[in-house]
């Protein structure tokens, strides 16, 4: 069965007696400071809630507010020093949606634990 809470037991994975119970994990970020890769809009707040999606072989992070996303090649860059977003729009539209689906499915989850209606 597939495991779609944002937590899981790990022992057997340490043990190495399973497989990765996910290929991405995902985040939710509280408020980020603007830095020098992601500059702060000049209307914007300088802090900015972020949302990240991480596979072995990218990292995506976005910042919904100010519509600015990062993508970094995990296994070329691991410092994540070079944004490829514009160079590789096609890998960051594709993470993004993966991160809208993970939020959509943790609403439902949530919802139906807590017994309330999902939230649209």
């Amino acid at each position: 069965p597939r495991n779609d809470r944002p937590g899981f037991d790990l022992r057997s994975l340490i043990e190495g007696t399973a497989e990765p119970p996910r290929d991405a994990v995902f985040a939710s970020m509280g408020d980020v400071r603007a830095s020098e890769l992601r500059p702060r809009p000049a209307d914007g707040p300088e802090l900015d809630p972020g949302v990240m999606v991480r596979t072995p072989e990218w990292a995506w992070i976005g910042y919904p507010r100010g519509g600015f996303e990062e993508l970094y090649d995990m296994r070329a860059d691991p410092k994540q020093k070079r944004n490829l977003a514009r160079e590789r729009p096609k890998i960051s539209v594709k993470l993004r949606r993966r991160m809208e689906k993970w939020k959509q499915r943790m609403i439902r989850v949530y919802s139906k634990s807590a017994g309330a209606p999902p939230a649209s």
